[in-house]
């Protein structure tokens, strides 16, 4: 099984406390982090129980059907991302700790389900707030504690803002998946997925940084995330 959550992109808006400047003050800071998750799309198989779905109104639950999940594709909506660090600069140095809640809701789910006698359906589900047929519901939600190393690409023109920087990070990651799927407004309880799952974790990070003065300064960042999370869910991510 492949990790479960794979990269993840943020964009963030950086507003900090710190002696941030051309010629910046050593010592602490804070931060606030805004930004734009990005989840890439994840395949899946997986075998369940449903009951028989009728095609008539109402929905009714009759014998049982085993059914395989093959070649699924799960893709998502980008949401925000929001969070906070602590850090401490040291001239070009920064080390950091962060903190990140990202929220990552379901789009469509696409894929081919197979029946107990080998016949094969493909099928797309979307995730419109109510609907008639099918629709799912649901979202990964994610919870990161990094600590951050930086270096800052201090300009060396009085008359610059700009500064570049880089970084890597190393901590830990907790995810929550809920997946749940709807006929009719009616949720069937048997193809509902929840768990939760945590494993280490590490990023990279490129960014710049405007400053205001020599206490603050707005930045734009990209952050790749990547864990070892593995998750019953999802073979591949």
């Amino acid at each position: 099984m492949k990790p479960f959550i794979k990269t993840s992109l943020v964009a963030l808006l950086l507003a900090n406390g710190s002696s941030y400047a051309l010629n910046p003050v050593q010592g602490w800071y804070g931060g606030v982090l805004i930004g734009v998750n990005y989840t890439p799309s994840s395949n899946f198989s997986r075998e369940r129980t449903f009951p028989f779905i009728s095609t008539t109104e109402p929905y009714t639950k009759q014998a049982p059907l085993r059914a395989s999940f093959a070649s699924n594709h799960l893709e998502y909506s980008t949401m925000g991302a929001v969070g906070g660090q602590l850090g401490y600069r040291c001239g070009k140095y920064r080390l950091e700790g962060q903190f990140l809640y990202n929220n990552s809701p379901y789009r469509s789910l696409r894929g081919t389900v197979t029946g107990p006698e080998g016949q094969q359906t493909s099928f797309s589900i979307y995730a419109p707030s109510t609907s008639t047929g099918f629709r799912i519901e649901g979202s990964t939600d994610s919870g990161l504690g990094m600590l951050n190393g930086f270096y800052d690409f201090l300009p060396s023109d009085p008359r610059s803002n700009v500064a570049p920087y880089i970084g890597l990070g190393v901590g830990y990651a907790y995810f929550s998946n809920n997946l749940r799927v709807y006929y009719n407004e009616v949720n069937i309880d048997a193809a509902r997925v929840k768990e939760s799952i945590s494993s280490p974790a590490g990023q990279a990070i490129l960014g710049v940084s405007y400053f205001l003065d020599d206490f603050a300064s707005f930045a734009l960042d990209v952050r790749y995330f990547t864990s070892t999370a593995k998750s019953t869910f999802m073979d591949s991510r």
